[in-house]
């Protein structure tokens, strides 16, 4: 089902007459929705049921002190009589919809009413917006309709390529002289005695090749 509402006396406004329609026709028995606090320094998530509330309604209002699926799992983790609408931006109707793959959320009896979110301040500087008389919602609201399509960005120049010296020669080691054979051993027996008495006493030294020492 697809409609569209006119917007008069302004975003917020509407947004607020939406709302206390569903409550007024039945379609859902409570909202969660943000509330501004009674000074108006932020908007907290609340479960409204009395229509007359929704005048403080401000589910535009740039300020996340709590995401809405966390307060919609206390919610209906307690069991709430009736069907619920949860007025949450994209991020938070993405997070409760993961939430109630774990069961922390349950969306039985909840109508999920998605409002596109204008960004948001941290408290402390939306509190110092409010207590500077300034309006955060109106010119974010203007910025928003006001938006055309972003030229195309400029094509990339390939970067030159970087220079690279020549890498230096690797120093070579000087050149060793041909080792000398080492002299024979001066207590080896001579070849043939060396195979004669090898495999019994064991005689060896290097003209024999065996692993005893010399001796």
């Amino acid at each position: 089902m697809q409609g569209w509402v006119k917007v008069e006396g302004g975003t917020e406004q509407t947004i607020q007459r939406l709302l206390g329609a569903l409550l007024a026709q039945g379609v859902v028995h409570g909202l969660l929705v943000p509330l501004r606090t009674p000074d108006g320094r932020n908007a907290v998530p609340t479960l409204v049921r009395d229509p007359a509330l929704l005048e403080r309604a401000a589910p535009l209002a740039p300020v996340l002190p709590v995401n809405g699926a966390t307060v919609l799992g206390q919610v209906t983790a307690t069991g709430v009589p009736g069907r619920v609408g949860a007025v949450l931006r994209n991020c938070e109707l993405r997070a409760a919809v993961e939430l109630s793959k774990v069961r922390q959320v349950v969306l039985d009896d909840v109508i999920l009413i998605g409002i596109d979110c204008l960004g948001t301040y941290p408290v402390q500087d939306y509190v110092r917006l409010v207590e500077q008389g300034l309006d955060p919602i109106t010119p974010l609201l203007a910025a928003a309709s006001s938006l055309s399509p972003l030229p195309p960005l400029p094509p990339r120049s390939p970067a030159p390529p970087l220079p690279r010296s020549p890498a230096p020669p690797l120093p070579l080691s000087p050149s060793l002289p041909p080792s000398a054979p080492p002299a024979p051993c001066a207590n080896a027996p001579s070849q043939a005695q060396a195979r004669v008495t090898h495999r019994t006493s064991r005689l060896a030294c290097w003209e024999c090749r065996t692993r005893s020492g010399c001796g």
